[in-house]
């Protein structure tokens, strides 16, 4: 086994600089030595060394603090070797000592060396772990982690019976197959939105399909009724302007009346206003004067009360002052009484005083011959005492031999009984052992088979994902190629159109940063706002060439600010405003025939077009309407004519363009499509990967399983060897004790009969000077009664005087003090009645003169209150001449508002007349539907209805057919995915209930063998029982662990409700059950018997002792029954601020001692 050889410690904590060095040997160590010698420190060393980090678990805030300090000075770095012994190859290197050294310096940095070579700390964690030991391994017991295990919560406790358990990769495991879990249903819930979309499409297209079909018998019967509404209406628009500008006559005769009464009210208010401010002028110079006033008058009233305020207080004093004066004259005739009493007191008590004096010296002399005598008597009965207790003490001797033997023989008898009942546990737990090794060979035996059929299984799952990864190379190497051709298209598009429309992106750049922010006024950039009609992109394109990156905005002040900031900066912008009006050539209109993403859209449009129409065919050019040909030619309504540019090769440019765009978007179907392909195949791959982890996963749980099975198996077989052993031990045993009991017996009888009887002559004699002796001591006691009552006389007596005299000293002092405090209390109340009269004056004068500001108040405010009176009137009249011009304004307001409505309405009239012929124009040559016979209200009636109808179906989808084809295959396909989708969700949660079914096999296996190695260590300790359970058993995965005790003689009960010495024993027996799953070759055990009882540390002591038969054991303790146990007793001493070591081996010191006595 893998055992400490040696330790050695340099400069570590309060080791000082200095080799200190521990030969340690297989068997049983005690460390031990005062408190503050260092002993735990060495436990903390060997931690140290085998690459713990952690300063808390090594008792110091941080790592500096174990390099050893002392008077200022500090050692230069700290060093700590572990040898092992190596001679079985525990530790995986090919030498039979390994030595582990760690040296740490005042930096803070660690080096590491293995048999004097450097290495990494988790190099050394690795090495080391082959031989299960770890820097906080449950092999190294601390008493802190006593503590800690004995008040654990039964959550805690889970927790670390799953850490032993290894319960941890169950838990990753799930965790990952949760994160699956989650991008499943988040993959099924976009799936799911996804052919939802593409349902709602379908629908939409199938409406489409439906409108283009409406549409076209709608637009037939629309053009005759058209017509005949656009003759009729331009004869109503005569009729209508010729009553317009009768009613604008009207209105201007009634505009001059008002202006000129207008003009007269004016020059009223004006003079008005002159009056007014006269009489404000004096309001604001009276009222000022009234401020001022009320300023003095306040100011006088603050005086007056500081006045009053001055003579109450004075006249407190005052009256103080005389009730003062009164209560001394007072206490000076009562001291005087006084002081006559205690000079007659004082005489009386001295008299007396002189009598008792006399008395006590007679009763002294007698009481001293009484004590002379008694102790005479006292000494006689002393020399008889000694000689009878020398007696009783040799009888006292035999009799504790006795009973020292009576009570060996009853622990014969108990521990006789003790290995009897254990004897026969031990036969129950050999039976049950040979029970559980037939279980775990057939257990063995099927996880064996498993584990076989597991391996081919996962060798299936590699062939599959091989398949998989072949078709997806294929499917890569054709996407490859696709995406380079739709690189080429791409490529061709941008640069047909960089011809056609030349790059003005610095321009763009400016505006889309002006849309950023001021969001609230820019509606957006022209070229976002409408799309051209199919064959007209060109002539758009050539139209507004220069506009297409112009920015619209809705109010006329922002564009113009706009354009301001820009021509300051030298920066290019144009700017279109929404706010103002615009023209519509009606039917024609270029702006009408684009399809506008707005209102607002629309309006700008026809801003930057400058209400130009289409000219189809053969129309001429009209002045005044701007328009533009089909082929180019544009006319700006006044003189002004000019050529587009190549309008017919621009379109077939971007006809082009559009075909390739049409390309363009095939390649992206057939590039998605293979990328499905792929992605499926990933899945699959995916999928099978996780089949084939999930099956290593079982293959290594199986693994695990077998190897545990085997180590359990191997322990069990251990285990029945040592239940054999112990069998013939406790019958051996039994032998010995009932011989030693029978000679315990024989040695009782024989000490019986040597007991001497006792001597009667001298008792008789004890009892006659005793006697004597209590009748001399009842004379004492009369006259010591007498005696202290004298005393006690005397004593009160002088105790009085003294008092007495004390107070007569104190009162003619008085006396003094009170004649002082009378004359100074005289002549202040003198001053005081002066200052009463002095602000009396003071209070008569500032009255008077209050009286007068009061007046001049008055009189101030009457002026005032006539000019507010004047002052309102004139406003009053004011007011109505306010009201009269506002009126007036108003009035022409009104009359002005309805000439420009007039104005407008004429201009409106004009234009919807102009508007009407043009679209009677633009209505192409039919004959009169069949709809043109009917009655007129009902023709307007089917013309308005159907014309609503076209303009809510809006624009048609000429390609709804075709992609409805492609759309209902897409949907299809996507039903088809979350189907697959589903199945992959359930498989993920059919592996998360694995991973849980078999965490929970694992723990409960695991706290099945800790319960009872916690209930074996725990009857070997207290002989009681001890075993785990589950707080809820309903709930095994979520419950919390209780450890149970019964003591002898007692009730099962919570280890957490059990008294302190009973918790250290059954958290010490559950951390020793530890050992049986993390099994060490040595155990380091720091002080966990300090809690407890004697008879527990015995038992502990005994236990080590047997385990270090196969395994190390080194304990740090202060109890002898713990030293006396061990082969080795290491001694930790404090020495000049240093640690210093002693060691002895058990059998020398007992030499030692023996030569000593000698």
């Amino acid at each position: 086994m893998v055992s400490i050889k040696k330790i050695t410690i340099y400069g570590f904590k309060s080791f000082g600089p200095r080799r200190n060095i521990i030969d340690i040997p297989r068997g049983f160590t005690v460390i031990t030595g005062p408190n503050g010698g260092g002993k735990s420190n060495v436990i903390d060393a060997v931690r140290f060394a085998l690459g713990e980090l952690s300063p808390h678990s090594l008792r110091v805030s941080r790592l500096s603090e174990l390099i050893y300090e002392s008077n200022g000075s500090k050692s230069s770095y700290a060093r700590v070797s572990v040898v092992f012994d190596n001679t079985d190859r525990g530790i995986p290197i090919d030498a039979d000592e390994v030595t582990v050294t760690r040296r740490l310096m005042q930096s803070g940095e660690s080096v590491y060396q293995v048999n004097g070579k450097s290495v990494s700390r988790m190099d050394l964690l690795a090495i080391l772990s082959a031989a299960n030991i770890k820097p906080s391994g449950y092999n190294i017991i601390s008493q802190g982690a006593v503590l800690g295990i004995a008040e654990t919560s039964p959550e805690e406790l889970r927790k670390l019976i799953e850490e032993i358990a290894g319960t941890a990769e169950y838990d990753r495991r799930k965790e990952e197959a949760l994160e699956q879990l989650d991008q499943a249903e988040r993959n099924i819930a976009v799936a799911r939105a996804g052919t939802a979309e593409v349902k709602q499409r379908v629908r939409q297209l199938e409406l489409e399909k439906t409108q283009l079909i409406r549409r076209s018998i709608l637009e037939r019967e629309l053009y005759a009724l058209r017509a005949e509404k656009l003759r009729r209406s331009i004869v109503e628009l005569e009729s209508e302007m010729e009553r317009i500008l009768r009613s604008e006559e009207e209105f201007q005769k009634r505009k001059a009346e008002l202006e000129e009464e207008l003009s007269r009210l004016a020059s009223h208010r004006a003079s008005l206003l002159e009056q007014m401010a006269v009489l404000e002028n004096q309001l604001s110079e009276s009222e000022k004067k009234e401020r001022e006033l009320g300023a003095m008058m306040e100011s006088n009233r603050l005086g007056l009360e500081r006045i009053k305020t001055m003579i109450r207080s004075e006249g407190t004093r005052l009256s103080s002052t005389r009730r003062q004066l009164l209560e001394l004259a007072s206490q000076e005739l009562n001291a005087e009484r006084r002081i006559e009493e205690l000079r007659q007191s004082i005489a009386e008590l001295s008299q007396r005083m002189e009598k008792n004096t006399a008395r006590l010296s007679l009763i002294e002399e007698e009481y001293e011959k009484l004590q002379s005598r008694r102790s005479e008597l006292s000494e006689r009965i002393r020399e008889l005492d000694e000689e009878v207790a020398r007696r009783k003490n040799e009888n006292e001797k035999l009799r504790r031999k006795i009973l020292e033997r009576e009570r060996e023989l009853e622990i014969r008898g108990g521990r006789l009984a003790s290995l009897a009942e254990k004897l026969e546990e031990k036969k129950n737990r050999l039976s049950e052992v040979i029970d559980g090794i037939a279980s775990l060979e057939n257990a063995l035996s099927n996880y064996q088979e498993s584990l076989r059929q597991s391996l081919e299984e996962k060798d299936k799952v590699e062939e599959l994902i091989s398949d998989a990864s072949g078709k997806i190379e294929t499917h890569r190497t054709e996407l490859e190629r696709l995406s380079r051709l739709l690189g080429e298209v791409s490529k061709l598009i941008i640069e047909g159109r960089a011809k056609i429309n030349p790059d003005s992106s610095y321009g763009r750049q400016v505006v889309d940063i002006i849309s950023s922010n001021m969001s609230d006024e820019v509606i957006g950039v022209l070229s976002d706002l409408f799309k051209p009609p199919r064959g007209l992109e060109a002539l758009y394109l050539m139209i507004l060439k220069d506009r297409l990156n112009t920015l619209v905005v809705r109010r006329n002040s922002v564009a113009a600010a706009l354009a301001l900031a820009a021509a300051e900066v030298g920066v290019a912008l144009s700017v279109i405003s929404v706010e103002g009006n615009f023209s519509c050539p009606g039917d024609g209109c270029l702006a009408c025939m684009a399809e506008t993403m707005s209102a607002d859209g629309l309006r700008a449009l026809h801003i930057a077009m400058k209400g130009a129409r289409l000219l189809r065919d053969k129309q001429g050019f009209r002045t005044g309407e701007p328009a533009i040909s089909i082929n180019g030619a544009y006319w700006d309504g006044g003189g002004f004519l000019a050529s587009l540019g190549e309008v017919n090769i621009t379109q077939k440019a971007i006809d082009a363009i559009n075909e390739l765009m049409i390309v363009e978007e095939s390649l992206k179907t057939r590039i998605n499509e293979h990328e499905s392909i792929i992605k499926n195949l990933q899945k699959t791959i995916e999928n099978l990967r996780t089949e084939k982890l999930e099956l290593e996963t079982r293959i290594n749980a199986l693994k695990e399983k077998i190897k545990l099975d085997e180590k359990t198996l191997k322990a069990i077989r251990e285990e029945k060897l040592k239940l054999e052993e112990a069998i013939k031990l406790m019958v051996k045993e039994s032998e010995m004790l009932r011989e030693e009991r029978e000679r315990i017996k024989s040695d009782i009888e024989e000490l019986s009969k040597s007991l001497p009887k006792e001597d009667t002559i001298e008792i008789m004699n004890r009892k006659e000077l005793i006697e004597q002796l209590e009748a001399l001591n009842k004379s004492l006691n009369n006259y010591s009664e007498i005696r202290s009552e004298l005393l006690s006389e005397k004593k009160a007596t002088a105790q009085r005087i003294e008092e007495f005299t004390s107070e007569l000293k104190k009162l003619e002092h008085m006396l003094e003090e009170l004649s002082e405090r009378r004359i100074l209390l005289e002549n202040a109340s003198n001053e005081l009645k002066k200052n009463v009269m002095n602000y009396a004056g003071r209070f008569r004068e500032e009255l008077y003169r209050q009286r007068e500001l009061l007046e001049e108040v008055q009189a101030n405010s009457k002026v005032i209150s006539t000019l507010k009176e004047q002052v309102a009137t004139i406003r009053s009249r004011l007011d109505e001449v306010n009201n009269k011009l506002e009126s007036l304004r108003g009035l022409i307001s009104e009359v002005d508002n309805q000439l420009q409505g007039i104005k407008l309405s004429k201009m409106e009239l004009t234009m919807r007349r102009n508007s009407l012929e043009e679209k009677l124009r633009e209505i192409p040559l039919q004959n009169e539907g069949d709809l043109v016979c009917l009655d007129q209200d009902i023709r307007d009636e089917i013309y308005m209805r159907l014309e609503e109808e076209l303009n809510n179906m809006g624009p048609v989808n000429q390609l709804a057919a075709m992609q409805y084809v492609e759309l209902v295959a897409n949907y299809k396909h996507r039903s088809f995915r979350i189907a697959e989708l589903e199945k992959e969700r359930r498989e993920i949660l059919r592996v998360i209930e694995m991973i849980d079914s078999e965490k929970q096999e694992l723990f409960l296996t695991t706290m099945k063998k800790i319960s009872d190695g916690f209930g074996y260590f725990f009857n070997r300790l207290t002989g009681g029982e001890a075993w785990l359970e589950l707080t809820d058993p309903e709930k095994p995965n979520d419950s919390g662990v209780e450890m149970i005790v019964k003591f002898v003689g007692k009730s099962p009960r919570s280890s957490r409700s059990v008294s302190g010495g009973e918790k250290s024993v059954a958290a010490v027996s559950l951390l020793m059950s530890f050992q049986g799953l993390t099994p060490a070759d040595f155990l380091i055990f720091d002080e966990v018997d300090a809690h407890m009882d004697a008879s527990y540390t015995r038992n502990l002591s005994e236990l080590f002792s047997e385990m270090s038969s196969k395994t190390q054991i080194i304990a740090i303790s202060l109890k002898d029954v713990m030293a006396e146990r061990a082969e080795l007793l290491v001694g930790v001493y404090n020495q000049s601020g240093e640690s210093r070591i002693i060691m002895t081996k058990m059998g020398e010191k007992t030499s030692e001692k023996q030569d000593n006595r000698n």
